[in-house]
């Protein structure tokens, strides 16, 4: 008899870990192909201003705030519906309402309805994305290590997904143009089936004590130290991501070696050097989960943010015929990059912790991953412009400190709390109740 309950114990984790992999591959497609969308979208208004068309820069923009808000304001109404209703059907309609998106460009490409589709794929994002964590969340509840490790998958998935879908807009439109858009929408069909073959044991209707559980939450000091931390690590992604290719490809500046002077091929390949470079370190630090606890991570990864501020600093101000200085430099700045990675997912997995506590809004809690990461690059986008404009570079780097001591103050503050409370997220706790939430 305890053979027979040994195997079945077994099936059952083999399927959980199946339906998984069903969910990082499926989001892993359906960022693929907001991202694709996304590049055919800015090929097309360009093609229309090349054909004549008065289509301003503005419109560009526009299109992405569309795309950022219907994101920030829908992550946590989906998620909040998710634990009423249950997380697949959430997972299942972000692939659909991104299929839906395209396909009004692909029968009346207007810039109204351009700007229309952006909004859907903003919201199809914003289903997805709080109920897949959620899932996630669930799924590893019993094991901080295993958890570090999902989300640190869901990272690299992310990150991956959006890089693929960059370079396949660019491979579409160039082979299909406008038609483009249908491959899409293969994608995301892909992604809604894999998605929906998730097995999700989540028993619907635990969210209805909503209200009481989210006042739970609000006034966790745990939840309030963490918000500004990460607002602030994503204020820094911002900044770089938005500035850094500007400040590289104007006017030469002879007092800083990384403003101006750097063709757009090698701005191209130094940007995807630097994602790869945060795909390896979060992979890495996957395997830290379970031997250190999450608030240390973050806090290592801090070390090494002002480790990449001190090193880019010197780099900035290298002689530029210095190949030596300048060699050993980017290695130190490599370095430090792969050790700052693990600050996102140790961030994941403490929010995690905290969904744990509340259990029914546990898709609540996650949609705030997206809020926190939408704000975050809002403030680095915007601030950071006024640092850029005043000192380039340096500026920048000056910006990056302010944000990473915002940040390293937070954290510590978190672990002074656990260590005066001697006790941290607990995973470990109890065994899991058949149908946990």
């Amino acid at each position: 008899m305890a053979e027979g309950v040994t195997c079945e114990q077994e099936a059952r984790q083999r399927l959980d870990l199946a339906s998984l992999a069903l969910c990082l591959l499926g989001n892993f497609l359906l960022r693929g192909a907001a991202a694709a969308a996304g590049t055919l979208i800015s090929l097309h208004l360009a093609s229309l201003q090349s054909s004549g068309a008065r289509v301003p820069a503005q419109v560009v923009g526009l299109a992405a705030m569309f795309f950022y808000s219907a994101e920030l304001v829908g992550s946590p109404a989906f998620g909040t519906l998710s634990d009423v209703k249950g997380r697949r059907p959430f997972m299942v309609l972000g692939p659909v309402l991104g299929g839906v998106a395209v396909q009004f460009i692909l029968l009346a490409p207007t810039i109204p309805l351009v700007l229309l589709s952006r909004f859907l794929q903003g919201l199809s994002t914003a289903s997805s994305v709080p109920s897949t964590l959620s899932y996630l969340s669930a799924e590893t509840a019993h094991s901080e290590k295993l958890r570090g490790r999902v989300m640190s998958a869901f990272e690299v998935a992310t990150i991956m997904g959006i890089a693929s879908g960059f370079a396949t807009g660019g491979i579409l439109w160039d082979a299909l143009h406008h038609s483009g858009f249908v491959a899409v929408i293969g994608i995301y069909v892909l992604s809604g089936l894999l998605l929906w073959s998730v097995r999700d044991k989540r028993v619907v209707g635990v969210g209805r004590r909503i209200v009481g559980q989210w006042t739970a939450v609000l006034r966790s000091t745990s939840a309030l130290r963490l918000i500004p931390a990460w607002v602030s690590v994503n204020a820094i992604v911002g900044l770089w991501f938005s500035q850094l290719d500007f400040q590289m490809g104007k006017t030469d500046d002879p007092s800083q070696l990384l403003v101006g002077g750097f063709t757009g091929r090698e701005i191209g390949l130094y940007t995807a050097g630097l994602a790869m470079l945060f795909v390896i370190g979060i992979s890495l630090w996957a395997f830290a989960f379970g031997r250190l606890r999450s608030t240390q991570i973050m806090a290592i990864a801090l070390a090494g943010l002002f480790a990449l501020v001190l090193a880019m600093l010197l780099l900035n101000h290298s002689p530029e015929g210095d190949s030596a200085r300048i060699l050993t430099l980017v290695g130190l700045v490599c370095a430090a990059v792969l050790i700052v990675s693990g600050f996102t997912p140790a961030a994941l997995v403490y929010l995690g912790g905290l969904a744990e506590e509340c259990p029914g809004i546990r898709g609540s809690i996650m949609g705030l991953y997206s809020v926190f990461l939408g704000v975050g690059q809002f403030v680095g986008s915007g601030v950071g412009g006024f640092f850029a404009e005043w000192r380039g570079v340096d500026g920048m780097i000056i910006l990056t400190a302010i944000f990473g001591a915002i940040a390293a103050m937070c954290v510590a503050t978190l672990i002074r709390g656990e260590n005066a409370s001697g006790a941290t997220v607990s995973f470990e706790a109890a065994p899991l109740p058949p149908g946990r939430p």
